[in-house]
């Protein structure tokens, strides 16, 4: 990532796993985050990333992202209370591809939504949802700030709370 006055930018991507990792670029770089961060903001980007590595397999995944910043209010976390939070909402959606035999052949579509919280003053998200449709309709990933750490909350774990309150009101959990 790179981080200039204007934005917060991606170059290389990988992915790690119990059977080894695949590494590599991404063409052309993207935005995660334009500067200053408003509501009602939004951009569409896409690109391309292909990923190399000692797993012996190569990957491309092309890649259509839009990122708005669609709501505001107050976030309750098990670490605090955060008023004036943005929330910023980023959908990729990956078309994947595996070289067999020097083909490309199609692996996977994945849709997966981001949802940060930003908090002015805090120099990454106070919560993140991700919810993905992957091998697991409907799963999502719940990580957020705890005494400078971010910690993931598995969604069987009930005795955690956490609450956002979105400006406008949405018809939905997030």
């Amino acid at each position: 990532m790179k981080v200039s006055d204007d934005a917060i930018t991606h170059h290389y991507t990988g992915v790690m796993g119990d059977e080894g990792s695949v590494f590599g670029p991404v063409e052309p770089s993207f935005t995660h985050l334009r500067f200053p961060v408003e509501y009602g903001q939004q951009f569409v980007e896409s690109y391309v990333q292909r990923l190399s590595g000692d797993v012996g397999m190569n990957m491309l995944d092309s890649v259509d992202v839009t990122v708005s910043v669609d709501a505001y209010g107050t976030v309750i976390t098990p670490a605090g209370t955060y008023t004036d939070a943005l929330r910023l909402k980023r959908r990729a959606v990956y078309k994947s591809y595996t070289e067999v035999s020097g083909e490309w052949i199609w692996t996977y579509d994945l849709d997966a939504t981001e949802y940060h919280w930003l908090v002015a003053g805090i120099h990454t998200p106070v919560i993140t949802v991700t919810q993905y449709d992957y091998d697991d309709p409907g799963a999502f990933m719940v990580q957020y700030l705890t005494n400078g750490q971010v910690s993931s909350v598995p969604k069987d774990r009930k005795e955690r709370f956490c609450g956002c309150i979105p400006i406008p009101p949405a018809n939905e959990f997030i």
